[in-house]
């Protein structure tokens, strides 16, 4: 297993970020004017922000930073959405988490068993709109927390809400399985766990609602009819899978050096940031208002 290294602090990870835009704007000798030592800790990564959508930020005690297209995610990082924005994080075993509006999360614990898998990914969803589609690594290796809800994974794709006052967790499976558990209290330990509070998702459509008390198997359709889609307007560059390599490739924001993941432009509205693939539209459209360049011309 790859060695463990100190988590950096916050300090460092600003500084980080900083030193990669004065790289873009001005190569080697912006570095050197930032005069900044960047310990070699702070440059380890978890993953990378393939798709921003107007307002994303990292959230840091006394102020927030602006994420941006092509950016390196850290561990205990905290990744918000704005009003009308979303994101799509895409880690380095291939794990993807899309953010709708309004969204917030922590990317707590992360521990590599290999160059590109993780014997532990642990993701605090602490409120908004999300779906999260699992990579390489071993199911086990991942665990989904809410405020009122533990999700194991034993599939490949889930949608999920969190309530932003109610903090209630409903979760709708679209491929795989899952368990979702309410938060054990210390007397459910106490007795032995919290297993009987637990629902078991094994079909495609099902969906489960957790609350600070119960949690119950609402069966298919049981989300009132809603799913992530809804919440990002069908964004195609939301809804499907992006790998890392694919997200760390200059080609553009979504698209693979083929065209392949570069949405037709201004399909579901204004055109998303940056150019395609080679011979793949722009940016996939958004409905969330957007910069970014043209559709790439084919060889």
């Amino acid at each position: 297993m790859v060695e463990r290294r100190p988590r950096p602090n916050l300090e460092s990870k600003m500084n980080v970020r900083r030193v990669a835009r004065g790289i873009r704007a001005g190569g080697l000798a912006a570095i050197i004017a930032f005069n900044v030592i960047i310990p070699a800790e702070a440059e380890e990564t978890i993953g990378v922000a393939a798709v921003v959508r107007n307002q994303v930020d990292q959230a840091l005690p006394t102020r927030v930073i602006p994420i941006n297209i092509g950016e390196h995610i850290t561990r205990d990082e905290v990744v918000k959405t704005g009003m009308e924005s979303a994101a799509k994080l895409v880690f380095s075993d291939n794990t993807n988490l899309s953010m709708g509006p309004g969204s917030a999360v922590t990317l707590n614990k992360f521990v590599y068993s290999g160059a590109s898998s993780y014997e532990k990914a642990t993701f605090q969803l602490a409120k908004g709109a999300f779906r999260f589609t699992t990579g390489a690594s071993d199911k086990r290796a991942y665990e989904i927390r809410t405020p009122t809800a533990t999700i194991g994974v034993r599939g490949t794709i889930l949608d999920i809400r969190v309530d932003p006052l109610t903090f209630n967790t409903l979760v709708l499976l679209q491929e795989g399985a899952a368990d979702v558990c309410i938060v054990s209290t210390r007397r459910d330990r106490e007795k032995g766990g919290n297993a009987a509070r637990c629902q078991h998702l094994t079909q495609v459509g099902q969906t489960a609602t957790a609350t600070s008390t119960s949690v119950s198997n609402n069966g298919p359709g049981g989300a009132g009819g809603w799913n992530f889609s809804d919440s990002v307007g069908q964004d195609p560059s939301l809804l499907q899978q992006t790998v890392f390599a694919a997200a760390t490739s200059p080609s553009g924001q979504n698209g693979d050096g083929n065209g392949n993941n570069g949405g037709a432009p201004g399909t579901f509205g204004p055109m998303g940031n940056g150019p395609g693939g080679v011979g793949g539209g722009g940016g996939g459209g958004s409905v969330f208002p957007s910069t970014g360049g043209p559709s790439a011309s084919p060889n």
